[in-house]
């Protein structure tokens, strides 16, 4: 669905495309580098925004989709069996 919307509406700034979908704006973000990293996307320096007006565009530490969907704390077992009667 980003890909889509990044297809699409290249000129759209991350947050509108975020809102559009209902998906976060890092998400669209590491989705726009990877995709721009790639060839599949020219890199802009300005992108229209949620109130139509256009900005330059600031450009932040790339991260993957994959970081975006790690989760970033470990679940730890909580249960301990005893040590029998």
């Amino acid at each position: 669905m980003v890909k889509y919307w990044l297809l699409n509406f290249t000129g759209y700034s991350n947050r509108r495309i975020a809102d559009e979908i209902g998906v976060g704006k890092n998400r669209v973000e590491a989705k726009r580098q990877e995709m721009e990293s790639t060839g599949l996307l020219d890199q802009l320096d300005k992108l229209e925004g949620k109130n139509g007006k256009i900005y330059p565009r600031t450009i932040t530490k790339k991260r993957s989709v994959s970081e975006l969907e790690t989760p970033r704390c470990r679940l730890v077992s909580v249960y301990a069996p005893s040590a029998g009667p």
